[in-house]
């Protein structure tokens, strides 16, 4: 079955997921996915795992099949996420080398 590519773990600030392999530059790491909904909606509902994925969609990542939304915020990110209005996906990539 190989190394998980992500892995959900605990630290002392709470759960986050990490590389379970390694990553290089530009490589893509996982799919941020949920409901998607407009932005009054998301407004009415609050959250806390909310994405916006463009001036129409806020995609509301709450479920836990979404392993995505234990990504961390960080003020030197090593992923980034891309958005397709085609396909209303986000995804995130590297943005640099990431190790296990």
């Amino acid at each position: 079955m190989g190394k998980p590519k992500v892995i959900v773990r605990r630290s002392r600030t709470g759960l986050g997921l990490y590389a379970g392999q390694a990553f290089k530059r530009g490589d893509f790491i996982i799919e941020y996915t949920g409901e998607h909904m407009s932005h009054e909606e998301s407004d009415r509902r609050g959250g806390k795992y909310l994405f916006i994925l463009n001036k129409k969609i806020v995609v509301d990542g709450k479920g836990r099949e979404n392993t995505a939304r234990y990504i961390n915020h960080a003020c030197k990110p090593n992923a980034e996420p891309e958005t397709d209005d085609d396909d209303l996906k986000i995804r995130i990539y590297a943005r640099k080398k990431i190790l296990p």
